[in-house]
């Protein structure tokens, strides 16, 4: 965890104000074989490298893409790119799922890929209602903390089998709640 933790820090530094080729073959080169030397698959080392890499363009303090947006919409660039980190919040989870379910990568059974895919959705997905507050309406405290749980468990899914089905029943029970709720909206 340290060591994931350290390299996608890395490759944010090195791939910040670098086009992705060269970003990608700076991590390449510094970065990858630690986490080769370690045991993790060159695939997912790889592509974990690369990801962080490329999300250095919207990653503060240099930040190219949101620089660019920022110059196009005539706004302040710092306020683009810490609100770009702000909705792209998933975005920086997104890797360490491919270094826990190795079948996002197409690696395994075509079963296993479509479970893995599905239970990666659901934590993104749940990841991102709870972070932003709001699901198909806003969100109350309660249905915030059963996401937040749901996350947990379906992350917590590859110790004990079980936490698979808490955490899809936490979920749904979440996003269900949240869509017969009878809230008004504020237009």
């Amino acid at each position: 965890i340290v060591l994931l933790l350290v390299t996608s820090i890395i490759c944010l530094i090195l791939g910040m104000g670098m086009p992705s080729s060269a970003a990608y073959i700076t991590v390449a080169v510094i970065a990858i074989p630690a986490m080769v030397k370690i045991g993790f698959p060159a695939l997912t080392a790889h592509f974990f490298g690369f990801y962080f890499a490329n999300l250095s363009m919207i990653t503060p303090p240099i930040a190219l893409a949101s620089y660019t947006a920022a110059g196009i919409a005539k706004a302040n660039p710092t306020l683009v790119s810490y609100r770009a980190c702000y909705l792209g919040i998933a975005l920086y989870v997104i890797p360490f799922l491919f270094v826990i379910y190795p079948a996002l990568l197409l690696e395994g059974s075509w079963h296993q890929i479509v479970f893995e895919s599905l239970k990666a959705a659901v934590i993104v997905l749940a990841l991102c209602s709870a972070y932003m507050g709001r699901f198909r309406k806003t969100l109350t405290w309660i249905e915030t903390l059963l996401f937040v749980t749901a996350v947990l468990f379906l992350s917590a899914g590859k110790m004990w089998p079980y936490f698979d089905a808490v955490g899809f029943l936490t979920f749904g029970l979440a996003a269900v709640y949240n869509v017969k709720s009878r809230r008004v909206e504020a237009e």
